[in-house]
């Protein structure tokens, strides 16, 4: 006599007075529902609302213990109202004049939506398959139910009209059909007299169109479908030339971000580059930079071309000349970048193994062809290999560093940045003493003893020697400090920056392009200051030191009187003053 629900737990009897009290069943006959096995494991309960009964629900009971027919401990019950599951079922609304009820296999009704009379019902197993329709006999009158699986358990739907409704509606629903097929039929009719009549319009507006916007021309009397097939072969040829030029500047523009752009989602640029017939056999990488250093050769004086015009003919000329002859040994994409030309070896296992030695006889055939038929010279440069598109990006940076330092040292024709980083420390030497060295040199205004200091600090660091590029530019700058520093000692301010205004030493030095043209601007830089240092002593022949005893004799009671203003006073540095009185 215990109810549990999923909330909680109560008497039988209180549970019935709260759920049912007021409806049209007793506590005797809703115990007798549930557990009635006739029922076949459905029973219809009320639903009551404040006393008062406002539908039906189904209740699906199971008998516990399962196994045991005879002894009912208690029953599981799941309820679902009646009107909530038939519309669930159903797929469209119950006519007025159709009953439409839900039946399980042992035909018992879970749900209908009006007044159901059992002798008038189909028996379940009448219902075959999934869906169908049977006549049946109730009372004198016909009777046709059609009926449908719902997919829930054993139930079926089944809809109940009387034949002579059922057969009204479907010679309805036949002559609706007749009367549109037949509709449709005369739409057809006109619209196929339409065209036909006018189907040489279009064609002749189609010749005209063409006539007038293709380069083939249509004379009076030819056959028309024959001149539009020969204009649009034409146009099609015409843009498939447009679209290889677009596809050409498309595949330019992917090879660039490739090397450039360490951002690149690499499997989306692979599918581009595929798209572009850009396909890389295997994974390896090598990228090499190739330049043209003069191309005056190619032209005339007469030729009326611009400058960066010869340029790019040149630049177009070496980007075939790469490809033709880098493609003979290996997987080759040659892409003008700037003013070089940038190519992409795509190599094999066996080809990686000696890939030095075989890109530099590529680079050999290359020069060689461009001096030979073209009178131009050709630098190149290569950077590491690498494994894997993500390594392309690395490449073409080394590539970069090594065609700096080719330009930069003037080395061979061809640099390799595995060469250069295996032979180079990147390091030089340049300590105190040679600085304080040179320093003295220039103070003294000796020239030749401060190309004699320079001489050996070049010869220690780079005669013989691999060198790098960065490690040029640092002693570049470390060279421009020392010029700086010397003529600092030497002059006061303004004097100073007079000298810097006419030398400019720091843009003289960083314009230079190699190591020779920096040795050769130091050496004019040191030239100059060596000789205004010489002019200057000379216009002061008088003692350093009988100035120095003047001046402080003179101003010995100033109170500012010190080292610092007596060089402003006599136009020295402190240090560069100190130097000369002790000399005397």
């Amino acid at each position: 006599n215990m109810v549990l629900t999923a909330r909680n737990s109560a008497d039988s009897q209180d549970f019935f007075s709260y759920f049912y009290e007021g409806g049209d069943m007793t506590y005797m006959q809703w115990v007798n529902a549930l557990f009635n096995s006739d029922n076949k494991g459905y029973a219809e309960l009320p639903v009551v609302n404040n006393g008062v009964q406002t539908g039906k629900q189904v209740a699906i009971c199971r008998q516990l213990p399962i196994e045991d027919r005879i002894l009912k401990e208690a029953a599981v019950v799941v309820l679902l109202r009646q009107d909530e599951l038939l519309s669930a079922s159903m797929q469209r609304p119950a006519n007025s004049d159709e009953t439409v009820f839900l039946i399980n296999e042992g035909d018992s009704v879970l749900a209908h939506n009006g007044i159901i009379d059992a002798s008038g019902l189909p028996d379940y197993h009448d219902l075959q398959g999934e869906s169908g329709k049977i006549n049946k006999r109730v009372e004198g009158k016909n009777f046709v139910a059609t009926y449908e699986d719902t997919g829930i358990a054993d139930w079926k739907l089944v809809s109940l009209v009387s034949a002579s409704v059922f057969w009204n509606k479907l010679t309805y629903v036949r002559n609706v059909t007749i009367i549109s097929i037949a509709i449709l039929i005369l739409i057809q009719m006109a619209l196929a007299y339409y065209f036909v009549r006018r189907s040489y319009r279009p064609v002749r507006e189609l010749v005209d169109t063409l006539s007038h916007n293709t380069d083939v021309e249509y004379r009076s009397g030819n056959n028309e479908f024959s001149y539009i097939k020969s204009a649009v072969k034409n146009t099609v040829q015409t843009k498939k030339n447009v679209l290889r030029k677009q596809e050409k500047r498309t595949r330019r523009d992917l090879m660039v971000r490739l090397l450039k752009d360490r951002r690149l989602d690499m499997t989306e640029a692979a599918r581009q580059l595929r798209e572009v017939d850009v396909v890389f056999q295997y994974n390896m990488f090598v990228v090499g930079i190739f330049y043209n250093e003069d191309v005056q050769a190619l032209y005339s004086e007469e030729e009326a071309l611009s400058e960066p015009e010869q340029y790019r003919l040149g630049q177009m000329i070496l980007e075939n000349v790469v490809t033709d002859l880098a493609n003979q040994w290996c997987g080759c994409y040659a892409v003008a970048v700037e003013d070089t030309v940038v190519c992409l070896f795509n190599l094999s296992d066996s080809q990686a193994a000696d890939w030095i030695t075989a890109l530099r006889t590529v680079a050999g055939d290359v020069c060689g062809a461009m001096d030979k038929h073209f009178g131009i010279r050709t630098t190149a440069a290569f950077g590491s290999m690498h494994h894997n598109l993500e390594g392309i990006g690395g490449s073409y940076a080394e590539a970069l560093e090594a065609f700096e330092h080719k330009l930069l040292v003037s080395a061979e024709d061809f640099s390799f940045y595995d060469e250069i980083n295996e032979t180079s420390s990147g390091l030089y030497r340049y300590s105190l003493e040679e600085q304080q060295n040179l320093i003295e040199a220039i103070k003294d205004g000796k020239y030749e003893r401060s190309m004699y200091v320079l001489e050996q600090i070049f010869d220690k660091n780079f005669h013989g020697k691999r060198y790098t590029t960065g490690m040029v530019k640092c002693f570049m700058v470390d060279m421009i400090a020392t010029i700086i520093r010397a003529v600092n000692e030497i002059f006061v301010l303004d004097e100073s920056n007079e000298i810097f205004d006419r030398l400019d030493p720091v843009r003289t030095l960083m314009q230079c392009s190699n190591l020779r043209e920096m040795k050769e601007s130091i050496s004019s830089v040191l030239q100059t200051v060596c000789a205004y240092v010489q002019d200057r002593s000379e216009k002061n022949a008088v003692s350093i030191r009988d100035c120095v005893e003047g001046y402080i004799q003179e101003h010995y009671s100033d109170a500012n009187l010190s080292l610092s203003y007596i060089g402003d006073a006599l136009g020295f540095s402190p240090s560069y003053l100190s130097k000369l009185f002790k000399q005397e």
